[in-house]
């Protein structure tokens, strides 16, 4: 529609990961065996999502995607109301300071981001795919239950790491009072 979205793939990630610290806090597993630097960087923790999000009915373990938890979620792209969605809608063009200390002597260089502006809604759909949920994973059947819990938990940790750190780095001031 030529105006912002949000993927839905980017949310299921963000999901992926919010999930994945919540399992681990509750079940640790010794991730260091389980990482393979020999492997390329995008697989090498291929054996701790297996672990966390793939039936243990499947037999090739990894190999078939319909045995992975997450696949009984689905997630279409967030999107303005219909009626604010035209071309720009809700954009505005902002001027930035760079606040590295790579980049303090070059302040005068011109750094623009196009930003989505204050109190705007996105809206998606959210389907769990119960039958995925009871046949494949029967020992995740309380998993529906627990998403919005494990996400407003890690939502809540980053906002207060990334308060932390913004309240130290110098020249972040204005970014804390959000």
């Amino acid at each position: 529609y030529d105006c912002p979205y949000i993927p839905g793939s980017s949310m299921k990630g963000a999901i992926r990961t919010a999930l994945s610290v919540q399992m681990l806090k509750k079940n640790p597993l010794n991730l260091q065996n389980m990482i393979d630097c020999k492997k390329s960087p995008k697989q090498a923790d291929d054996l701790i999502e297996t672990s966390l999000f793939v039936s243990c009915r499947n037999t090739e373990r990894g190999k078939n995607p319909n045995y992975d938890l997450m696949k009984a979620l689905q997630i279409s792209d967030a999107l303005l109301p219909a009626e604010q969605r035209k071309a720009g809608a809700c954009l505005s063009v902002r001027n930035l300071t760079p606040i590295t200390k790579k980049w303090q002597d070059a302040a005068t260089v011109p750094v623009e981001a196009e930003c989505i502006n204050d109190k705007v809604e996105f809206f998606a759909d959210v389907k769990v795919d119960n039958y995925v949920l009871r046949e494949l994973f029967p020992e995740k059947t309380a998993w529906e239950n627990e998403i919005i819990q494990s996400l407003q938990v890690y939502s809540q940790n980053r906002l207060e790491t990334l308060l932390a750190w913004f309240t130290k780095a110098e020249g972040c001031e204005a970014v804390c009072t959000l």
